[in-house]
């Protein structure tokens, strides 16, 4: 196999690996942040209690 088509096929893997790793990135963050709207939800709505 030509080093060229060898380095290609190499380049390809490593994008698709790091596109991959980036939306698993992603991922973690919408968890967090969905997380985090539901911790704030908890509060307000606990703190509203407390007002009443």
């Amino acid at each position: 196999m030509p080093d060229t088509l060898q380095i290609a096929i190499q380049q390809k893997l490593k994008a698709e690996q790091e596109n991959e790793q980036m939306k698993f990135v992603l991922e973690k963050e919408r968890q967090k942040v969905e997380r985090k709207k539901i911790e704030n939800w908890a509060l307000l709505n606990q703190s509203m209690k407390f007002k009443n």
